[in-house]
């Protein structure tokens, strides 16, 4: 049966208004899957939950148009037994089963009739499942993992330092001091010439067919199981830079130049023109937009282009200078308001090519780095997850961290990319 959790006290936003970037995420939801061979003690769980949601109050609100009443309503909690059911029974390859599922109405929530989050503990014969569903409006990765460990480190009887920040005023402060943004609302210049320039590429009707048609067939949902990628590896890789090249790439571009060797042999690329899509977080990299902004603060930066014929290598350099220069301070200034003046205009644009990323024979793939993300550091008095299952999100490719007993990473492919 599922109950109401409440915070514990009010908090202290009584609206949560979101910006632009969070009015794009709000059909999305974040699905958190984890298998502690501990079995936590469920009273614990209600307990810390609603002191967690005291510093995140605005996940116990409702949806009121294109805001959260930050309310305290509260999210769903449910708490079922499997006694026959033995952690040796679930599958690590695949998502847990329906009935592990934490019950979420995505409509409903988006309407202001159901929580914004819900949680289940399946309790097995020796082990537990948690199950966490959150509304994307109102967290993105970063914030949907510090509350999760927010609420462990409660349940612990640790105090949590590092409190979220609900700044409604955050993005459109940013956006106030572009020139560019400035001009564009003011009606002086056309948003979509602009949008073009910077180097945006319209969504095609084609595209809305293929991924329609994706969609009916069942492509879009497919989930490869882990594919993974030894820490020897990756070394060995950032050493073959090092001796080709004489430079020292991260982890990022490594595993980046993996995946395209991977799909490469895969969709035969040779003689094509491959673009590789980056997911970043820019938070502490934009003035006003700290370290523990809750907003979502993470989208997709424009495409690395690149031949399919280069030696993995040469990939590796190519996405390590890239990066580097989309995210450097003078890009970030001239893009992120290019981006939401493109989601506030509602111009059907991207900063990839759609067509090519949902095609049969694709030749475009967005890499979701979830690395960054603390999803092994949950520790509800019990132990530490044994296992922590990936985002079911669409992304053609994610970095996924390996247990801690494995180390490396795992790489997950979605839709065509499995």
């Amino acid at each position: 049966m599922v109950e109401y959790i409440s915070p514990a006290r009010k908090g202290h936003v009584e609206k949560w208004k979101g910006s632009c970037i969070d009015m794009a995420c709000r059909p999305l939801v974040i699905n958190g899957y984890w298998l502690f061979e501990g079995l936590p003690d469920t009273d614990l769980l209600k307990d810390s939950l609603s002191e967690t949601l005291t510093l995140y109050y605005p996940l116990a609100g409702r949806m009121n148009g294109n805001e959260v009443l930050c309310n305290g309503a509260g999210v769903g909690f449910e708490a079922v037994d499997f006694p026959k059911i033995a952690a040796a029974d679930i599958p690590k390859n695949i998502l847990p089963d329906k009935k592990f599922h934490a019950c979420y109405d995505a409509k409903g929530a988006n309407s202001g009739k159901t929580p914004l989050m819900s949680v289940k503990i399946s309790r097995l014969a020796d082990a537990a499942i948690l199950n966490v569903k959150c509304s994307h409006f109102c967290a993105d990765g970063k914030t949907f993992y510090a509350m999760m460990n927010a609420w462990a480190a409660i349940a612990r009887g640790e105090n949590v330092s590092d409190m979220p920040e609900y700044n409604d005023s955050s993005v459109l402060s940013i956006l106030a001091a572009s020139d560019l943004y400035k001009r564009v609302m003011s009606g002086n210049e056309m948003a979509e010439s602009l949008v073009c320039q910077g180097g945006m590429q319209r969504i095609r009707s084609s595209a809305f067919l293929s991924m329609m048609w994706q969609n009916v067939s069942g492509t879009m949902r497919r989930q490869s199981g882990p594919c993974h990628v030894s820490e020897d590896r990756i070394t060995a890789m950032q050493e073959a830079v090092m001796s080709k090249h004489g430079v020292r790439v991260g982890r990022n571009a490594v595993l980046s130049a993996i995946s395209f060797g991977i799909l490469k042999e895969r969709f035969r690329w040779s003689g094509r023109e491959i673009s590789l899509v980056h997911t970043a977080d820019h938070r502490e990299r934009i003035a006003g937009l700290g370290k523990n902004y809750a907003g979502n603060a993470a989208f997709v930066l424009r495409p690395t282009v690149f031949s399919a014929d280069l030696p993995a290598e040469d990939v590796a350099v190519l996405v390590e200078n890239d990066l580097r220069q989309m995210l450097s301070s003078e890009t970030e200034a001239e893009y992120f308001p290019l981006y939401c003046l493109m989601l506030e205009k509602k111009l059907p644009y991207l900063p990839f090519d759609v067509v090519s990323m949902w095609r049969r024979n694709p030749a475009t793939f967005i890499v979701n780095n979830c690395l960054k993300f603390n999803v092994y550091g949950m520790n509800f008095g019990t132990g530490f997850p044994a296992f922590a299952w990936q985002l079911d999100f669409p992304d053609p490719v994610r970095f996924w961290p390996a247990p801690n007993d494995l180390g490396g990473i795992y790489l997950y492919f979605a839709g065509n990319f499995t």
